[in-house]
């Protein structure tokens, strides 16, 4: 590759949008790399370990600069174990106990950031591992009072990271999740349906897409009402989940249209479950598929789908009612 195509190749790379997670995981590297500088460039006492510092400061801005130029997805856990690695010599190599206090604020933004972007479970280890490093460089670096620091540290980060990671849960769920329904949105689907895209494509294994549409929906609702609407739009969800397995993906992208992406499933097998479905739904739709091929994408495959939807309107070939 010439130096003008690795150019060009970094400058579309440099203008890639950045999620909230690399801005979040870039200010927290920065603001810490920034105040071991400080550390290192204005000591507090001749004892300071401004080598140490100095030392940090370049880790840490190196780990700001790989995250905000790379796309692999665990950087950001090697960055935050560094953090909390170079957080805790810190605390066992610090001079004064107010530098000691402020790296254990320090240690509950290294938790809460953990709450913020990965998952409870991994909130919490992250939660117990910053709590016992900085009880590590207390333990070898006591000041008088810093029991009382350390307890409050823990505290702080344990409750903060329960709540935060509690809260956006419940975020996460509404903005993936359709309130009437409870299934996935056109964003869940697009989450989902990349994972299972990316699935089929790695190991071969078929995958179809169904774009489902009621037939005279209107009508219901203009005939007996939005709330009969609606509660017909939930007893096809719960119908239709009945009958499928696991590892099947139905989603509602708005109004009466479904979509079902079926992992480990050709078109014969579509065909029966969408019999399945029939004998179980409490009103007449009609369905296009596609399946996955490659170099296809998940919106390739539901434009296909939904082409064949489209078809099977026109030819009238409603899926009947039991």
């Amino acid at each position: 590759m010439s130096f003008g195509h690795r150019a060009a190749r970094l400058k579309r790379h440099l203008r890639r949008p950045r999620s909230v997670e690399d801005h979040a995981i870039v200010a927290l590297l920065t603001v810490c790399a920034s105040a071991a500088s400080l550390s290192a460039l204005f000591p507090m006492t001749p004892q300071a370990p401004v080598r140490l510092n100095a030392a940090l400061a370049v880790i840490g801005f190196g780990l700001a600069g790989a995250c905000w130029l790379s796309n692999w997805r665990g950087l950001p856990h090697i960055a935050l174990i560094t953090t909390i690695a170079g957080l805790a010599v810190l605390t066992a190599s610090a001079a004064t106990p107010a530098g000691t206090a402020a790296l254990g604020m320090s240690f509950t933004w290294t938790a809460a950031y953990a709450a913020f972007f990965f998952s409870r479970s991994a909130a919490r280890a992250y939660a117990v591992s910053a709590t016992a490093a900085f009880g590590v460089g207390v333990t070898v670096n006591p000041f008088l009072g810093m029991l009382h620091v350390w307890l409050l540290t823990t505290l702080t980060s344990l409750v903060a990271v329960e709540a935060i990671a509690s809260l956006v849960g419940r975020l996460r769920r509404a903005a993936l999740r359709d309130p009437l329904t409870d299934l996935l949105n056109r964003a869940g689907l697009h989450r989902q349906g990349e994972r299972a895209l990316r699935s089929a494509t790695k190991t071969g294994a078929p995958l179809t897409v169904v774009v489902l549409d009621l037939d005279g929906f209107k009508a219901v609702n203009d005939d007996q009402g939005h709330a009969a609407g609606d509660r017909l739009l939930v007893a096809l969800a719960r119908a239709w989940e009945g009958e499928m397995r696991a590892t099947d993906i139905l989603a509602r992208l708005g109004g009466d249209e479904f979509v079902l992406l079926l992992p480990d499933t050709d078109v014969h097998g579509a065909a029966m479950l969408l019999q399945r479905l029939a004998h179980r739904s409490p009103a007449t739709w009609s369905a296009g598929t596609a399946t996955h091929e490659a170099g296809s994408s998940l919106q390739r495959l539901l434009s296909e789908a939904d082409s064949d939807l489209y078809r099977v309107k026109a030819a009238r070939e409603v899926v009947p009612r039991r």
